[in-house]
């Protein structure tokens, strides 16, 4: 369970914490990994040191589970097309 404080630090962190590219102050993610998230959960992550923590929580949770079910499913048929 993420506290408030652990909320505060990933606000001032200065690297995604998926990809490890450089993101904005207050932000959980990097635009590249944003711009991958629907609308509906992009909201929530954004401007993170202003929200609720509940509302953060939840939004980061949502995340972890679109970003496992999304490319996790391309992993598990093998990766898309099979090369000869």
């Amino acid at each position: 369970m993420l506290t408030e404080k652990d909320i505060q630090a990933l606000s001032r962190q200065e690297r995604c914490p998926r990809c490890e590219e450089a993101k904005r102050q207050g932000s959980a993610l990097c635009n590249r990994c944003l711009k991958l998230l629907p609308e509906p959960l992009q909201m929530p992550l954004e401007a993170i040191d202003q929200r609720d923590t509940t509302v953060v929580i939840r939004g980061l949770r949502a995340a972890a589970n679109y970003f496992r079910l999304r490319f996790g499913s391309i992993r598990d048929l093998g990766g898309g097309r099979r090369r000869p």
